[in-house]
């Protein structure tokens, strides 16, 4: 999906793009969305019969540092960051397999 070719009713209207890792991969995606929202923006895999989206189940937990810190916060609720770097996604979410890989 290009940055411009998005879903405006689900991610709203994106004013800045941000750059973040998620498992050593860098990603160009909408500052100050929900994790669990990028995750989709994305187009990961997910699971979404084991998520609840409003924080309730405790299954969508990730592992990031930010400013030298790191930290575990529930991605349904946490929202992007300039330069967050995210080390650990959960069960219930996949990201896909570079096209070409083989795996």
């Amino acid at each position: 999906m290009s940055i411009l070719d998005y879903d405006r009713n689900l991610f709203g209207t994106i004013e800045k793009f941000i750059k973040i890792k998620i498992l050593d991969q860098e990603y160009e995606i909408p500052d100050r969305l929900e994790l669990l929202r990028v995750f989709q923006f994305l187009d990961f895999s997910i699971d979404y019969a084991r998520l609840c989206w409003n924080g309730s189940c405790k299954r969508c937990i990730v592992s990031f540092e930010q400013k030298g810190k790191s930290n575990e916060a529930m991605s349904c609720r946490l929202k992007s960051a300039e330069g967050m770097c995210l080390n650990k996604l959960p069960a219930a979410i996949k990201v896909p397999k570079p096209e070409g890989s083989g795996q």
